[in-house]
């Protein structure tokens, strides 16, 4: 625990006023916790697109599974989940950006919600895609295939 005693701070450098330093802290964290939803958010509107593409792509993934039924829902599912952690992070950005809220729960629950959706998002393509959901532009170029990964080997690769 840290104890502050006779400390002396010059007028010109207190914020908010004396005594109320916690609160702009955590006004500060609440706002800054709202970037992991939105970053969510974004990723999983990338991978659900991504994997559209590719099972449709002739070959890319197999004849069988172009018409596969369980990966058309799957990608449903994604492509659903992605619009409620949108709606998630909208409400609580706009709410910040109103002020006058108290959004401590609202931050929270945007920032548990939608990392946990973004991470099933994650997990289910890597399922789509296989041992592709796994490959870097190296491998990809060994393969003499372009040597630009998917978004699903992106996410894949930087949640390594």
């Amino acid at each position: 625990m840290i104890h502050f005693k006779n400390v002396k701070v010059p007028k010109e450098n207190v914020l908010w006023g004396e005594g109320k330093g916690l609160k702009l802290a955590l006004i500060t964290l609440n706002t800054g916790r709202l970037t992991l939803p939105i970053s969510s958010a974004a990723g999983g509107q990338a991978l659900p697109a991504d994997l559209a593409r590719v099972v449709q792509r002739a070959g890319a993934v197999g004849p069988a599974d172009r018409k596969h039924d369980a990966i058309a829902q799957k990608i449903g599912t994604m492509a659903a989940n992605t619009f409620a952690m949108e709606a998630v992070a909208e409400l609580c950005g706009a709410m910040a950006d109103k002020g006058g809220y108290d959004i401590r729960l609202e931050a929270a629950i945007a920032k548990l919600y939608n990392s946990e959706v973004g991470w099933r998002i994650i997990d289910d393509t890597v399922q789509i895609r296989g041992g592709r959901g796994y490959e870097t532009a190296d491998s990809l170029r060994a393969r003499a295939r372009s040597p630009t990964p998917s978004s699903a080997s992106c996410a894949t690769s930087a949640s390594i």
